[in-house]
């Protein structure tokens, strides 16, 4: 899994994001200028950590690269 830390004007990020897509990689966007109203972090008494997005909760356990 890897993070796009990014912002909505970033069109770099947007072609990063493209590419992909098209390799069927597992990502998530990390829009900073959204952060924390829509997305957020989150951490659990057992350690596990958790970035919020709209649509999922992804565990950073699974996260390869930013």
């Amino acid at each position: 899994m890897v993070v796009v830390a990014t912002n909505r004007d970033d069109l770099t990020a947007d072609w990063l994001i493209l590419d992909l897509l098209s390799r069927d990689a597992a990502f998530a966007r990390f829009n900073t200028d959204d952060y924390p109203h829509s997305l957020g972090l989150r951490w659990t008494p057992s350690g596990d950590a958790f970035l919020r997005l709209p649509d999922e909760h992804v565990n950073l356990a699974r996260v390869t690269s930013v």
